[in-house]
């Protein structure tokens, strides 16, 4: 069973008629909304789901920048940590999928590869944090690895999802002045880090899906190529 329309309810399409599994893929997908209403629509959402279906394994993706200090004060990460909360609460079989910077066809343009393709399509200036990394992962490969998890594990688990590597954001950058051959006005700041995420639990699922281009600066090309081409 499905809930939501987007592109992680498209992406897991497969599920819509699964008797055991759900998918909640209605969520808050700007995590820079600010919008009360939004996450509230969320939440009542969410409770009315497990109420009405107790027996599911729910599954719901959450955010790995619950992890990021300089985030924990957005309304999108409390927000999810709160919904966390609630899962935890009132579900009986749960996974919850902390995700990285999800990459597919469309979705939000607030996603960090959208954001860099529109800014260089558009000539518009980059505030490039020189230190600053990302990880990203393609939304065919998280369905890959959703998959191996929900075969080998049991409910009632939290787990971080992310590529193997993160990818500095100048690196990204260039790659996608490659792909358009175009050049990215930057305006270079000196701040940013390098991010840590921990997938030991399921580094093994990951490593099935993700082949050594994947988890390399080459996935950036191989996902242009996919989803940027027309």
């Amino acid at each position: 069973m499905i809930v939501g329309s987007g592109l992680l309810a498209k992406a897991f399409k497969e599920f819509v008629n699964d008797e055991e599994i759900l998918i909640f893929a209605s969520g808050v997908s700007n995590s820079l909304e600010t919008g009360k209403k939004e996450f509230q629509r969320e939440s009542n959402l969410l409770l009315n789901t497990i109420r009405k279906y107790p027996d599911k394994k729910l599954v719901y993706f959450s955010t790995y920048s619950i992890f990021e200090k300089k985030a924990e004060h957005r309304f999108y990460v409390n927000h999810k940590l709160e919904m966390e909360r609630l899962i935890q609460k009132e579900s009986k079989h749960y996974f919850i999928f902390r995700l990285t910077n999800i990459v597919g066809p469309g979705g939000n343009k607030s996603t960090i590869l959208n954001y860099l393709v529109s800014r260089i399509k558009n000539e518009k200036v980059i505030n490039l944090w020189k230190n600053a990394t990302r990880n990203i992962l393609d939304v065919d490969d998280l369905l890959l690895i959703v998959k191996n998890i929900l075969k080998g594990s049991e409910s009632k688990m939290k787990i971080n999802i992310a590529n193997i590597n993160s990818f500095k954001v100048s690196e990204i950058i260039s790659q996608l002045e490659m792909f358009f051959k175009k050049a990215a006005i930057l305006n270079l700041i000196d701040k940013g880090e390098s991010i840590q995420i921990d997938i030991s639990e399921v580094e093994d699922d990951i490593k099935k899906v993700l082949t050594p281009a994947k988890q390399s600066i080459e996935y950036i090309s191989l996902l242009l190529i996919k989803y940027y081409s027309k």
